[in-house]
């Protein structure tokens, strides 16, 4: 089993430090919707966000929607070999059923985040859930799920040995790694004391999509989907 966990993503509803921004008003009279109801999005709101703390590295959720696009669609997912998590800034942690169809269109999967932020679970007609938020930390999580390893992504270190992947699967050992979501700047130091096992995909800075498929590539193979 592999757990695919997306560290401090860029997704979260606008914060109350710039409720009262001229731009913020005016995407919130458009949408129809409180601005604590929004989801923050730098393409709308970049003038806005500059007077937030760390607003290079926040709103872009469209990095978390690629990414989980492609992670579904995989056939390690399909295969039934993958567990998602994603973690954002705000410390909170969204648990993906791995059966959930996103939708494609961004303006439909951001609708559907905005509904889970506001009432924490979207489930289907039976009942079962599909997705689910909740105050949580990094390490709670790596503490529920208990991996047998667990492998941070991050640029300028050894690349992902492929045999550490297959010795994974020859034992069955279930492995999770961590990948940051976010478009610029560099993990928390509470983020990098979760393992000393840190490895890059690639010698060259990757968008956070291709890293996942990159990795999900690695991990397929090393399965034997092929």
């Amino acid at each position: 089993m592999f757990y695919l966990i997306f560290a401090e993503t860029a997704l979260e509803t606008i914060p109350c430090e710039i409720w009262n921004h001229p731009a913020v008003k005016v995407l919130a009279k458009r949408k129809g919707k409180k601005p604590s109801k929004i989801i923050l999005d730098s393409s709308y709101l970049y003038s806005a966000m500059k007077e937030l703390e760390d607003f290079n590295k926040r709103g872009r959720p469209d990095i978390i929607h690629f990414c989980l696009l492609y992670a579904l669609g995989s056939e390690l997912n399909l295969d039934n070999m993958l567990r998602i998590y994603v973690h954002t800034l705000n410390d909170e942690i969204i648990k993906i059923n791995p059966g959930v169809r996103l939708p494609r269109n961004y303006s439909r999967f951001i609708g559907l985040i905005e509904q889970l932020f506001e009432k924490k679970l979207i489930a289907d007609s039976k009942g079962e859930h599909l997705l689910s938020i909740s105050n949580m930390k990094l390490t709670d999580l790596i503490k529920e799920i208990t991996p047998d390893t667990v492998i941070i992504l991050q640029e300028s270190k050894p690349l992902l040995p492929r045999d550490l992947i297959d010795e994974s699967v020859r034992y069955n050992r279930r492995v999770a790694f961590i990948i940051g979501a976010f478009p610029h700047g560099s993990y928390r130091h509470e983020t990098l004391k979760i393992t000393s096992e840190a490895y890059s995909i690639s010698k060259y800075t990757l968008d956070t999509w291709n890293v996942v498929g990159r990795l999900i590539s690695i991990c397929e193979g090393a399965a034997g989907l092929y």
